[in-house]
């Protein structure tokens, strides 16, 4: 029979284990986001946890890497909601400019308006302070897009020599455009997100289709 030291975890340990450091990090992203880096305590964060302070020591150093594990966390989550979009929406065979526009806006009606995107947005905010640059977490959706662009231009899409160029050029004239509007003016109408989707898709095609 074998023996299970003290130091050796059980799957059922184990799940326990990964389950705390989930909840831990619930409550940090929320506090995080709605309070910023400075005003919120780790105590704070293992009362909203249900959790003690010794606890959250076990599965974190100190505040900051819990603060940048919650950034990496949240960076993940919109970086898969635009991987879905990018696998669901740009997809071989359908017509060019009308996976363009369904791609840009699908980002802006489903994930800029999700919890994801609202939490990285305010957390992103409070890198500098952190001194935390997220650089590599901010560029990926950049390069999943790019990705997509280098494989629709080998199958003759696209003419994008730079894709990763092209991806950045794509979402400032799309995505990143409703987005302006959008914090400029919450209530962009439908008619008029698609009026300037479709309008900004138009522009990149005639340098890129």
């Amino acid at each position: 029979m074998k023996v299970v030291r003290m130091t050796e975890q059980t799957p059922g340990r184990r799940r326990r284990s990964e389950q705390k450091r989930a909840v831990i990090l619930e409550a940090a992203e929320s506090l995080f986001a709605s309070e910023g880096f400075d005003r919120v305590s780790v105590d704070a964060i293992a009362d909203r946890a249900g959790v003690s302070k010794r606890t959250v020591y076990d599965h974190f150093a100190d505040k900051r890497a819990l603060w940048e594990r919650a950034y990496t966390r949240v960076a993940d989550a919109l970086a898969r909601d635009v991987g879905e979009a990018i696998d669901q929406e740009l997809v071989s065979g359908r017509e060019i400019r009308e996976a363009l526009i369904g791609f840009a806006e699908r980002v802006t009606t489903r994930t800029l308006p999700s919890n994801s995107y609202s939490t990285f947005r305010r957390l992103d905010e409070q890198a500098s302070g952190v001194a935390f640059s997220g650089e590599e977490e901010r560029k990926v959706p950049d390069r999943l897009l790019a990705r997509r662009f280098s494989e629709m231009t080998a199958a003759g899409q696209l003419h994008a020599d730079d894709a990763e160029l092209a991806a950045l050029q794509y979402s400032a004239l799309t995505i990143r455009l409703v987005l302006n509007e959008l914090r400029r003016d919450e209530d962009v109408g439908g008619a008029e997100r698609h009026r300037l989707i479709a309008a900004g898709v138009d522009v990149f095609l005639s340098a890129y289709a």
